[in-house]
C-alpha cells in the first residue's frame, strides 16, 4: 500500500494473540516485513487515571497514570530500535488497531507526496482534539492541528530524531500521554490520511469514562470521524467569515 514503509511495529502483550491483526495488516501490507514489539504490560489498573477524575481532567488529557507511562515508555523504546536499525520510515500499530476499506484513497498519489515533502508524523488514524483545526494538503492528505491517539501512525526518520531528542532518548519529558507527547513537540510536521483509515477496536477508557459522566453513548470511532470532519469545516467557515467581513469593511 505504501511502498516507502520500511518496517511495521506491532505493539502489543506478551499474552494475546496477533493473528488477527496480522491477518488485516497483511491485507493492506502484504510484503512489508512485520516485527513484533512484545511486552509484559501492566496490569494494577485501567488505563483511565485516578477512578474519581473530573471530566476537566479527562478533556485537558494531562493525568497520566501506570498504564499510560508503560505505553509511552513502549512507544519510545520502539522508536529508538527503529532509528538504531537505520529505519527510514516506519509504521507503529497498537494491537487494537484495524486498519479499513482504502478503495476511495488514492495510495499512490499519498506514497508519492511522502517520498517528495519533510514530514514527521503520518497518521492513519486520530481525533483532533482540542483544535479542531485540519489543512487539505492534497485530496487524501491533511495537516493537522492536534491528532490524539497512537493507535496507527508512521514516523520518518526525521520524526524519529525529533522525538527522540526531545525526550533525550527516553530520559526527559516522559510523564505523558504518548499522543500528547507527540503534541508537546512544537516543531514536529504532523499529517494524516483524509478520511481516516484506521481505527481501534475497542473505545479507549478514558474515553468511555468522560461519556459515562455526560451520559452520553457514543463510539470512538464514531467520534473520531466527527471530529475529522468538523476539523476541515471550521477552517472553511472561519475564513469565510473573515472574507466577508473584510468586504463588509472596505466596500460597506
Amino acid at each position: 500500500m505504501l511502498k516507502i514503509i520500511d518496517v511495521i511495529y506491532v505493539l502489543k502483550l506478551k499474552k494475546n494473540d496477533p493473528s488477527e491483526l496480522e491477518q488485516n495488516v497483511k491485507k493492506f501490507f502484504p510484503e512489508t516485513k512485520i516485527q513484533y514489539f512484545n511486552v509484559n504490560g501492566i496490569s494494577i489498573d485501567k488505563n483511565e487515571g485516578k477512578i474519581d477524575l473530573s471530566l476537566w481532567n479527562i478533556i485537558k488529557h494531562n493525568t497520566v497514570d501506570t498504564i499510560a507511562k508503560d505505553i509511552t515508555q513502549n512507544h519510545i523504546k520502539i522508536i529508538q530500535e527503529a532509528y538504531n536499525n537505520n529505519y527510514d520510515t516506519i509504521l507503529i500499530l497498537e494491537e487494537d488497531a484495524r486498519i479499513v476499506d482504502t478503495k476511495n484513497i488514492n495510495m499512490e498519489n499519498i506514497n508519492k507526496w511522502l517520498s517528495n515533502n519533510e514530514w514527521d508524523i503520518f497518521y492513519f488514524g486520530y481525533c483532533n482534539w482540542p483544535i479542531l483545526c485540519s489543512f487539505f494538503i492534497t485530496s487524501n492528505i491533511v495537516k493537522i492541528s492536534s491528532p490524539l491517539l497512537t493507535h496507527a501512525y508512521m514516523l520518518s526518520k526525521r520524526g524519529m530524531e525529533k522525538i527522540l531528542n526531545y525526550t533525550e532518548n527516553g530520559n526527559k519529558n516522559m510523564n505523558q500521554h504518548i499522543d500528547k507527547l507527540y503534541l508537546n513537540i512544537s516543531n514536529a510536521q504532523k499529517y494524516g490520511i483524509f478520511p481516516m483509515i484506521a481505527f481501534q477496536n475497542k473505545n479507549a477508557a478514558l474515553f468511555t469514562k468522560a461519556l459515562d459522566k455526560i451520559n452520553i453513548n457514543l463510539s470512538m470511532n464514531t467520534a473520531c470521524k466527527i471530529s475529522q470532519y468538523i476539523s476541515i469545516i471550521i477552517p472553511i467557515v472561519l475564513i469565510i467569515l473573515l472574507v466577508f467581513s473584510l468586504f463588509k469593511i472596505f466596500f460597506f
